[in-house]
């Protein structure tokens, strides 16, 4: 994985967290890439 392309979705995604209607989806989506990962 590019390190640029992790860092722009750690940043669209705490964009995302700043909005109270996707903060359950952002965090959905934080614990889904987690479990991918291992």
């Amino acid at each position: 994985m590019d390190v640029n392309k992790k860092f722009f979705k750690c940043k669209r995604l705490v964009i995302c967290a700043q909005e109270p209607d996707n903060l359950q989806k952002t965090l959905t989506m934080l614990i889904e890439e987690r479990y991918k990962e291992e």
